[in-house]
């Protein structure tokens, strides 16, 4: 089946779904992580959320995944959806960073908790950029605006 049409078919369906329910996951894993009562628990949580936010991020960059499917579906979202994608790379990149201070004896809790703060913050807009975007396409492409 050409990509094309596997995109076309029910596989955008799957995309959406599972990008909803990993939404639901990650802001699970937000809630633990914002409440982390020590650095040791902030730590393991980053551990773990980077993992889960790894493979978030690569199926929805994957092919026939969510950005495939909205291209497909709105090839001049290209744009945003491009943003999003570089985004992915910020935040893991940040990511990385509060998992290294995480082991670094220098910064206390408090000062990890602010910066763990401010990243769950810009991830959680990221994650209301692409809601947005799926509502976008999908609300716009069944007529809604007319």
């Amino acid at each position: 089946m050409a990509d094309d049409e596997r995109v076309a078919s029910g596989d955008r369906h799957d995309a959406i779904r599972l990008t909803h329910e990993a939404h639901r996951t990650i802001g699970v894993q937000i809630e633990e992580l914002a409440s982390s009562p020590d650095l040791e628990t902030t730590a393991r949580r980053l551990a773990s959320f980077a993992d889960v936010l790894e493979a978030h991020f690569a199926d929805e960059e994957a092919p026939d995944g969510l950005f495939d499917v909205l291209r497909f579906k709105r090839p001049e979202m290209h744009r945003r959806l491009k943003f999003l994608q570089e985004d992915h790379r910020r935040m893991m990149q940040a990511l990385g960073v509060l998992r290294a201070a995480a082991g670094d004896d220098s910064w206390s809790f408090s000062r990890m908790q602010r910066e763990v703060a401010s990243f769950l913050y810009q991830l959680r807009r990221h994650e209301r950029a692409e809601g947005r975007l799926i509502a976008d396409v999908y609300y716009l492409d069944e007529g809604g605006t007319g």
